[in-house]
């Protein structure tokens, strides 16, 4: 009897050991589980992480690239328009230089043409001058050749004084008829009123049987051509 109690005991004792080293092995694979689940949640938290990590990287770089190609497409743009500016510019300077050119070229020549123009009325002026100078002396040579008569006239012993002032006066007045002709005038003096446009006055005299400002003697004939004055007449002006 003895003796079987005992082995029941250590049957028990060895049926309870059993059942321990069963139920730790079972906590060991729990915690083993356990730690492996832990194990895949650190990876999966790791590997979201990282996941998350390169999604931000990724998002950075594509904003960081479409930064730079914005601003390239800007700069782009804009030297488009400078280089549309600058050509622009350089064809209205082309164009400004064409007009410049021809409006030097039309100037140039129309300088040219005014310079002969200008040479040419010179020239026209100096051969009208000369030949009114010289039809003018023509007009004068049929008097020459009348004092040359006079002159002879007085060296011949038989000439007398009157036939010499005769001559004189016939010369005189053929000198007034041709005056008279080219339009020079003689400038009226005797007993007209003192005009200072036409008479030089280079006396005065206080006397009751004049009027004022009245021409009483002339001392020099003057001279007007087409109511222009040549030389003013020199009088004596009363009162």
């Amino acid at each position: 009897m003895g003796s079987n109690s005992t082995e029941n005991n250590k049957e028990k004792k060895a049926n309870e050991e059993e059942k321990n080293n069963i139920e730790n092995k079972d906590l060991d694979k729990t915690e083993n589980n356990n730690n492996v689940v832990q194990d895949d949640i650190k990876v999966n938290s790791s590997e979201k992480l990282n996941s998350n990590e390169i999604n931000e990287d990724d998002k950075y770089n594509k904003k960081d690239k479409k930064d730079r190609k914005d601003k390239k497409d800007k700069k782009d743009r804009k030297d488009k328009k400078d280089k549309e500016k600058i050509e622009k510019l350089e064809s209205e300077i082309k164009e400004v230089n064409k007009k410049k050119d021809e409006y030097l070229y039309l100037l140039q020549s129309k300088a040219a043409e005014f310079e002969n123009f200008r040479k040419r009325t010179i020239k026209e002026k100096d051969e009208l001058y000369s030949r009114a100078f010289s039809e003018s002396i023509e007009l004068f040579l049929p008097l020459i050749d009348n004092f040359d008569r006079a002159v002879l006239a007085m060296l011949e012993e038989d000439s007398s004084k009157e036939s010499i002032r005769e001559g004189v006066e016939m010369i005189y007045k053929q000198l007034k008829e041709l005056l008279k002709n080219v339009g020079v005038e003689e400038i009226k003096t005797e007993g007209k009123t003192f005009d200072p446009k036409f008479h030089n006055a280079m006396m005065h005299i206080e006397d009751d049987k004049f009027g004022e400002n009245v021409i009483v003697e002339e001392f020099q004939k003057g001279f007007k051509y087409k109511g222009k004055v040549i030389r003013h007449s020199a009088v004596k002006v009363a009162n």
